[in-house]
Protein backbone atom coordinates (compact mmCIF):
# COMPACT_ATOMS: atom_id res chain seq x y z
CA UNK A 1 0.00 0.00 0.00
CA UNK A 2 1.59 3.13 -0.94
CA UNK A 3 1.35 5.95 1.79
CA UNK A 4 0.05 9.49 1.94
CA UNK A 5 2.28 10.44 4.63
CA UNK A 6 5.89 10.89 4.43
CA UNK A 7 7.76 9.20 7.40
CA UNK A 8 8.51 12.98 8.94
CA UNK A 9 5.08 13.98 8.48
CA UNK A 10 3.97 10.73 10.52
CA UNK A 11 6.37 10.92 13.17
CA UNK A 12 4.66 14.29 13.67
CA UNK A 13 1.49 13.53 14.22
CA UNK A 14 1.82 10.09 15.86
CA UNK A 15 2.28 11.55 18.90
CA UNK A 16 -0.67 13.55 19.18
CA UNK A 17 -3.69 10.61 18.40
CA UNK A 18 -5.55 8.77 20.90
CA UNK A 19 -4.74 4.63 21.35
CA UNK A 20 -1.11 4.95 21.62
CA UNK A 21 0.78 3.36 23.57
CA UNK A 22 1.20 4.86 27.29
CA UNK A 23 -2.43 6.68 26.76
CA UNK A 24 -5.93 4.77 28.69
CA UNK A 25 -8.65 3.99 26.53
CA UNK A 26 -8.41 1.37 23.54
CA UNK A 27 -6.56 0.80 21.00
CA UNK A 28 -6.65 0.54 17.41
CA UNK A 29 -4.45 -1.85 15.50
CA UNK A 30 -2.99 0.06 13.83
CA UNK A 31 -2.96 3.57 13.50
CA UNK A 32 -1.44 5.10 10.99
CA UNK A 33 -3.40 2.66 8.83
CA UNK A 34 -6.49 4.17 10.22
CA UNK A 35 -5.05 7.90 9.08
CA UNK A 36 -4.38 7.26 5.59
CA UNK A 37 -7.83 5.66 5.06
CA UNK A 38 -9.31 9.01 5.88
CA UNK A 39 -6.91 10.37 3.43
CA UNK A 40 -7.47 8.38 1.28
CA UNK A 41 -10.92 8.61 1.25
CA UNK A 42 -10.90 12.45 1.40
CA UNK A 43 -8.65 12.90 -1.46
CA UNK A 44 -11.03 10.85 -3.67
CA UNK A 45 -14.10 12.55 -2.44
CA UNK A 46 -15.67 9.50 -1.26
CA UNK A 47 -19.07 10.20 -0.08
CA UNK A 48 -19.36 9.72 3.47
CA UNK A 49 -21.74 7.18 5.41
CA UNK A 50 -24.58 8.46 7.68
CA UNK A 51 -26.00 5.77 9.60
CA UNK A 52 -29.01 7.08 12.18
Amino acid sequence: MEMMLTEGQWARIAPLLPGREGTSGGRGRDNRQFVEAVLWLARNGTQWLYIL
